[in-house]
């Protein structure tokens, strides 16, 4: 009887441990998830002449250690333009491995490359990770962009500060914000089921006491994603407020949350 259960016991804790594997299986990914790829073509595209929307196929193996190599062309376009894609991807830098089991291996990639009106654009269907969120700091000069577009000039407007002596600092730092953005906010199930992604700004005022009020969109892209965003933030805790001659100011921030399917 004790061999029989213990038998048992050695086959469920097989099957969890079998089962946790697969849980762990992830094709390769391009630093910064599928947005962060896109923006990488386009950034590096020397746009063409093309009459219409078109579409090559690519194809390239991410090893363990994320090198790109058997960089091919599967199904080509035109000459110039095959030619303008396949200098791109030379570029890339090393991907994220794949992981089967736990494990990083090597794996293929192939999808497919359309121009259209003089954009570069990846159907995000032929990556299909799991929906990631990742957060991160807008620059100075989109938060100064924001000011003006407020009505608020770079200097100060009631009170609120763009430039300060000393910056507002959320608890633990830089990592621990951009980490609090991304495991407190959740992907909204609409948004999932009808294929949107991209990014959401938001425009917000660390207090004196270090507090967060008034928070605004900046950028949006619906589907319950820039609600997430804002309900987030309301729920921060407080932040090392700004300061000027050693004295406490409101200070603008700027904040961003990606979310990719």
């Amino acid at each position: 009887m004790k061999t029989q259960y213990f038998f048992i016991l050695s086959l469920l804790l097989s099957i969890l441990t079998w089962s946790n594997a697969l849980a762990q299986d992830k094709l390769p990914s391009f630093p910064g998830g599928f947005l962060a790829f896109e923006e990488f073509l386009n950034k590096n595209y020397i746009a063409l002449q093309i009459e219409r929307p078109a579409s090559i196929t690519v194809e390239f193996v991410v090893s363990e250690d994320g090198q790109i190599s058997k960089l091919k062309l599967k199904k080509g376009f035109q000459a110039d333009f095959d030619k303008e894609i396949m200098r791109i991807l030379a570029l890339m830098p090393k991907w994220n491995p794949g992981q089967s089991g736990g494990q990083k291996m090597a794996m293929m990639m192939r999808f497919p490359i359309t121009v259209s009106k003089k954009r570069l654009v990846l159907d995000i269907a032929f990556f299909n990770p799991d929906p990631i969120i990742t957060g991160y700091r807008a620059n100075d000069s989109d938060l100064e962009k924001v000011f003006a577009m407020l009505g608020k000039s770079p200097a100060s407007t009631d009170s609120v500060h763009l430039h300060v002596d000393q910056a507002p600092n959320f608890p633990g730092g830089e990592s621990k914000l951009i980490a609090y953005l991304q495991s407190n906010s959740e992907y909204p199930r609409i948004a999932k089921e009808n294929g949107v992604y991209g990014n959401v700004e938001v425009y917000f005022v660390v207090e004196k006491d270090g507090s967060v009020s008034n928070i605004k969109t900046i950028k949006g892209i619906g589907a319950g994603c820039e609600e997430e965003v804002i309900s987030v933030i309301n729920k921060m805790p407080k932040w090392a407020p700004g300061k000027i001659n050693g004295q406490h100011v409101r200070t603008a921030q700027l904040l961003g949350v990606r979310f990719t399917l």
